[in-house]
């Protein structure tokens, strides 16, 4: 009987003869809640008795979720147990399991496999073991097999191991854990995670001036769902061992947030004393986030450490970024157009000149109708009470410069603002809206040592701006520009501020703030855009064929802006405008970026500052040009150019060049090689110091980088007796979004 006549044959004699025990077993079926089971095959057999069907040739079975293909199969109605050999494929979901031979049941998603193979197409995790058990839904059992995101026959690198546990929806766990190229063991470990969707263990040996040889190692670690992180632990030839414990942390009900800590016990040497000495440097910081409801949000963070220069010399990439966080307590409450803020900031460490404010609370309201929809008001009114900290003198000790006690001072300010706009339009096409508004203030000590002060000051202003366009019938594609009629849309717009001098001077208030002195100014604004319509913007980078069709929507071809501000009779000078600023974009195509930005000094009649960006994003190349210019103190010309050389091969160029006084601060070259499993990158870097590292990335984790080999060797640092800062592992925050992790 051929394939046909055996399907034909299932179709109709199963449910014409064996109507009841297949009633039957939906009858099962019902009661046990699982979907149906079918099954095809060139000959299929059943047996009422046992209440099973035997499937031969070319055997399908499928239920709601899966499917299983094999030359032979037995399936039992009532347990829905199947048992399959001969080329055994079974499709769950987005995993597939194959094998000699399997048993599978459809209802608790429980079975075994022998010679078998595992693979899941969206995590790119293959599998092979002579023997594996399928020990829950979302659960395989490797016996003495290897895992790898390799889907050749033969891997070119695997993790074999007695037993390797396989959490589809998290993590693989190996024991015994030998690590392969091809089929040579290379390193062991007796225990090995490796989480999908994170890096596991970062590995960034290397040599500098500073450190000597260097080895910083970075290891996750999962506890459950809310609590995992990173176990940081690093040595140094020249300093000595560092380590730290970073945690990522989830509540069920307040909020998420992030605990980092290292601690280095350094070997260091003064350089001008030539005296060795132990150091215990050392940081800790805490960041959380807690969104109450939909309208308030608590947020806090802790940042101490043990000297100013911890951060720069271990944590460069954060130092350029933050400095010094501030360590708070706050909590916002937004609803309506109404605002509560309350804020708890303190100093935690004591190298650093603070201002705190224990506490600050400010309630505010935005703009709102009053008497009629034309007439607007808004006000606030806060508290702070200040504690301003400053550092003492600076006392030479060794091995590190330590601080004296510090000064205090004091204040409590109160303070109460509110504003009326008036908006209409005159003429049908001036847009006009006049403000006025008040500010009491009170302090309860001013800087001469007189208690309860009080303060008035009061302000008027009006803004006026217009807009005027014309339409030009104009179709071209001249240059490939897709011209479809041009608009020239002109917005002036001017703002005229007068704030009264008030009642008390700003030399006697201690955190003056807003309102400290009487001003009066006029911000002129000329905005010009030329604007054409074009098809919705098309992927210049993607593949094949285009949407047929797209909306023609307005874009802005050319843009530039200009600003000024007017001051009246400034104290003490006479009334004159202030530089010019402009800003110029020009997009031509969808693939190009042109931005200009400077400064121009009517006065002295030069441009202070001077910026330049080109940039342009096609299917092979990226190309970014910029230039910046500060009168009488830098002149850069920038250039980075990335150029899809191959199907395999990337290259990329980074470099700075100084104007002024000559010579490359910093160039940068990167050449990546995609092979079969991993994007492999070389990169070399020339800026204050040499730096030569390789970046293995396995294709299937982008980002997750396993591998980091570097040497660099930095030059001094003026002004600073420990320099340094060397490779650190890359480590991106796990487990967090923007919503639940600051």
């Amino acid at each position: 009987m051929g394939p046909i006549q055996g399907a034909v044959l299932a179709l109709f004699l199963l449910p014409a003869f064996l109507g009841a025990p297949l009633a039957g077993a939906e009858e099962a079926q019902e009661e046990g809640g699982g979907p149906p089971v079918e099954c095809e095959a060139d000959v299929v057999t059943f047996l009422s008795d046992e209440q099973k069907v035997v499937g031969q040739g070319h055997v399908m079975v499928t239920s709601e979720r899966f499917l299983l293909t094999c030359d032979y199969a037995e399936v039992y109605l009532q347990t829905k147990d199947v048992f399959a050999r001969g080329n055994v494929i079974l499709q769950e979901d987005d995993n597939e399991y194959r094998g000699e031979e399997m048993r599978y049941n459809f209802d608790t998603k429980l079975g075994t496999v022998k010679n078998g193979e595992v693979a899941s197409f969206s995590k790119l995790a293959y599998g092979k073991t002579p023997f594996g058990e399928k020990t829950s839904a979302s659960t395989f059992n490797v016996k003495e097999g290897y895992i790898t995101t390799c889907d050749f026959a033969v891997p070119h690198y695997s993790v074999a191991a007695r037993t390797i546990d396989i959490y589809w929806d998290d993590k693989i766990v190996s024991r015994n854990a030998k690590f392969k190229l091809f089929d040579y063991p290379i390193a062991w470990l007796p225990y090995y995670i490796h989480y999908f969707h994170r890096p596991s263990v970062i590995v960034t040996p290397g040599k500098n001036k500073d450190f000597g040889v260097f080895v910083l190692t970075s290891w996750g670690y999962w506890i459950n769902d809310n609590l995992q992180g990173r176990l940081n632990l690093d040595y140094r030839e020249r300093l000595g061992a560092g380590g730290g414990v970073d945690l990522d942390y989830r509540t069920p009900n307040l909020g998420a947030g992030r605990i980092e800590t290292y601690y280095a016990r350094e070997r260091s040497r003064h350089f001008e004393q030539d005296l060795k000495a132990e150091d215990e440097r050392w940081r800790t910081r805490l960041r959380h986030k807690w969104l109450v409801d939909d309208w308030t949000t608590v947020e806090a963070e802790l940042f101490k450490q043990s000297d100013a220069d911890f951060t720069q010399d271990y944590f460069e990439d954060e130092f350029q970024e933050e400095a010094s966080p501030a360590s708070f307590v706050s909590l916002t409450h937004a609803q309506e157009g109404n605002k509560l803020f309350f804020n708890f900031l303190k100093r935690a460490n004591r190298y650093e000149s603070v201002t705190e404010h224990l506490p600050e609370l400010t309630l505010s309201m935005d703009p709102r109708p009053l008497w009629f929809e034309k007439l607007l008001y808004e006000g606030s009114t806060s508290m702070i009470n200040f504690n301003e900290k400053s550092v003492g003198a600076v006392e030479e000790t060794i091995p590190r410069p330590s601080l004296s006690t510090t000064s205090d001072s004091d204040v409590v300010k109160w303070d109460y603002f509110q504003q009326m706009t008036y908006t209409q339009r005159l003429f049908r096409w001036l847009d006009v809206s006049p403000r006025a508004n008040y500010r009491v203030d009170w302090w309860s000590k001013e800087a001469r040592g007189e208690d309860n002060i009080h303060r008035t000051g009061f302000g008027t202003g009006v803004g006026a701006s217009t807009r005027i366009q014309r339409m030009f019938d104009l179709y071209t594609n001249f240059l490939g520009l897709n011209i479809n009629r041009l608009r020239h849309l002109v917005k002036p717009s001017m703002d005229y501020a007068y704030l009264r001098r008030p009642s008390v001077g700003a030399g006697r208030l201690i955190q003056g703030g807003a309102g400290s002195a009487g001003s009066s100014s006029v911000v002129f604004t000329l905005d010009n855009v030329l604007q054409t319509k074009r098809l919705g913007e098309a992927d210049e980078t993607a593949e094949g064929p285009q949407p047929p069709s797209r909306p023609m929507v307005n874009v802005n071809v050319a843009d530039l802006e200009l600003k000024t501000t007017y001051t009246i009779n400034p104290e003490g000078d006479y009334s004159k405008f202030s530089n010019i600023a402009g800003l110029l974009e020009l997009r031509p195509y969808p693939w190009l970026l042109s931005e200009m930005r400077a400064e121009y000094d009517h006065i002295q009649d030069r441009i202070d500052t001077y910026r330049l960006d080109v940039m342009l994003d096609r299917k092979r190349m990226d190309l970014g040009l910029g230039y910046a210019y500060t009168v009488d103190a830098a002149s850069d010309l920038t250039t980075e150019i990335g150029y899809q050389i191959s199907r395999t091969w990337f290259f990329r160029f980074f470099s700075r060049f100084d104007l002024r006084g000559g010579g490359w601060p910093e160039k940068e070259y990167t050449l990546e090689y995609e092979m079969h499993d991993f994007i492999l990158s070389f990169n070399y870097n020339l800026k204050e110091s040499e730096s030569v590292w390789i970046v293995i990335e396995p294709k299937a984790f982008p980002g997750n980088n396993l591998f980091k080999f570097s040497t660099s060797y930095h030059a001094p640092k003026l002004g600073r007796n420990y320099g340094g800062q060397g490779p650190k592992p890359i480590v991106p925050v796990e487990g967090g979004t923007e919503d639940t992790t600051p």
